[in-house]
């Protein structure tokens, strides 16, 4: 007579009659949940250092106090159609909050790639997601980073700091942007200013959509962007 797994979590089926092999079942199985356990701590505890310690080396760069709260991470995912076959670019993964979301969401690790300028962020998301294309770099040379993968991009995700970039730096990124979409192709940025633009509205993209997410701290906005094919304008100062 066979028992009931004593471990819902790991099959592992013990004769009633072994009452060492049920104990001793019981103990991995506790074991194994434990140190699932823990790699998710460890997980979420080595992303708030790896952000906390970029934090420290250059703020600016970061621009944020925290990182992307799984509200906001989630609410830029859900903009994006996961059954499209084109890439998914990621720009300013930092420590990956929405690199998990679009994951979550169902867009195959072959159709994302990430790029980080930070090496310490970008041994991080390798560490994290192996099975993702991570690839550190400037997002002002994606055509460059990319390679003949250039013209497979459908979408653009962007957890870049727009507000804390140089007026020329922002106007490289957003040409850059424009050139890898095809039209009809999605651009979803967030920004902590709720009374401005995310700084893209002014290159030939529509903006379609646009989201307060209250729960992030700070709150931020998602702004959901359709490539209109037209010429790129670059964006004035403010």
């Amino acid at each position: 007579m066979q028992a009931a797994n004593v471990c819902p979590a790991i099959e592992i089926p013990v004769k009633l009659d072994d009452p060492v092999a049920r104990i001793s079942a019981y103990l991995r199985c506790k074991l194994g949940l434990l140190r699932k356990r823990a790699d998710r701590r460890h997980s979420g505890f080595a992303s708030y250092i790896a952000f906390f310690r970029e934090l420290l080396a250059g703020p600016r760069s970061v621009g944020a106090v925290c990182p992307s709260s799984s509200y906001l991470a989630q609410a830029m995912a859900a903009e994006l159609d996961n059954t499209d076959d084109g890439l998914v670019l990621e720009l300013g993964a930092g420590t990956g909050s929405i690199t998990s979301a679009l994951l979550q969401r169902g867009i195959a690790p072959e159709r994302l790639v990430v790029v980080e300028r930070s090496t310490a962020l970008a041994a991080h998301l390798r560490r994290r997601f192996p099975a993702v294309r991570v690839i550190e770099g400037d997002a002002r040379q994606l055509d460059e980073l990319l390679g003949s993968d250039r013209g497979r991009v459908g979408a653009v995700v962007s957890g870049l700091p727009l507000r804390s970039l140089s007026h020329a730096t922002v106007n490289e990124i957003a040409r850059q942007i424009h050139r890898l979409l095809p039209e009809g192709g999605v651009f979803v940025q967030f920004t902590y200013d709720l009374s401005k633009s995310s700084g893209c509205a002014d290159m030939a993209l529509n903006r379609a959509r646009t989201r307060v997410i209250w729960k992030n701290l700070p709150p931020a906005r998602v702004d959901t962007y359709i490539q209109a094919g037209g010429k790129f304008m670059p964006l004035p100062r403010n």
